[in-house]
């Protein structure tokens, strides 16, 4: 799996920004994850990613006859296969 693209980055330390994230992922703000964090807003912070433009692709049917390195080194441990959680 490859990628490239381009995006833009703020933070954001805002208490409304925060409670509302909160809501719209918790569904309610008064839960103690929620109270954790609103009580430490200070140091929380928001980071926004603007996608300007993103491409992708999978290489990995061109890489399927290339021997894995675990084969190669004794011991490693197995690296997960990440088909299908795209």
């Amino acid at each position: 799996m490859g990628g490239r693209g381009h995006a833009r980055c703020s933070v954001a330390h805002d208490k409304a920004v925060l409670e509302g994230l909160l809501d719209r992922s918790t569904a309610r703000i008064d839960n103690d994850l929620a109270q954790c964090l609103l009580f430490r807003v200070g140091k929380e912070a928001v980071i926004q990613i603007e996608v300007a433009w993103l491409k992708s692709w999978d290489v990995s049917d061109r890489m399927s006859s290339i021997e894995k390195v675990s084969a190669r080194v004794p011991g490693l441990p197995e690296t997960p296969n990440l088909r299908g959680l795209e």
